[in-house]
């Protein structure tokens, strides 16, 4: 089940994915960032099964370079409304395009205190899934991802690693589309 799971969000995942060598870095917002539920995700229910599909409306993109190197974020959730897994996708440009299952992601929280964390599964495309709930537990982990700011992240692959830092107001994007999915009870 845990497999099928993650090969089926893959393929969700993938169906409007295109594999680059670089990030699109979107462009600079005017204004303040809204971190209001609305503006951060996106909802799809089957009303024959009463599974759900919650998902980030856009791809955080961390990187300093334009892209060459970096991550771009993309949370999801999915299942029905008391049973349900949060998975964090990370793709990663700049240290080749390998990620074996178990694979490491560390994280510093700006308070000091860290996370570490193994990819899900392994991919050819360099990207990462982190699981919670439901079967992979982690509701600890989780919670510490919606209420500390992420001062820098490390996702190694097969040939070295990249890390970046995050800015506030990366971190507090992460930290509400986690919070959204995490509260979300039924769309309308």
């Amino acid at each position: 089940m845990k497999k099928l799971t993650l090969i089926l969000l893959s393929i969700i995942f993938l169906g409007t994915y295109k594999c680059s060598e670089t990030l699109e870095v979107p462009n600079a917002k005017v204004g303040p960032v809204s971190f209001e539920c609305v503006d951060l995700i996106e909802t799809r229910t089957d009303k024959m099964t009463d599974y759900f599909t919650s998902r980030s409306k856009n791809r955080l993109v961390i990187s300093d370079d334009g892209g060459k190197t970096g991550f771009e974020i993309f949370c999801i959730r999915v299942g029905t409304i008391t049973d349900y897994d949060i998975l964090i996708r990370i793709k990663v440009v700049g240290a080749g395009k390998c990620i074996d299952q178990g694979d490491v992601v560390n994280i510093l929280f700006r308070d000091g205190s860290r996370l570490t964390f193994n990819s899900e599964v392994s991919r050819r495309d360099a990207i990462c899934f982190i699981a919670f709930g439901g079967m992979y537990q982690k509701n600890k982990e989780l919670n510490e991802l919606t209420t500390k700011e992420i001062e820098a992240m490390r996702v190694w692959t097969s040939k070295g690693y990249v890390q970046k830092d995050f800015s506030s107001e990366q971190s507090k994007i992460l930290m509400s589309t986690l919070k959204c999915l995490l509260q979300l009870k039924r769309d309308n």
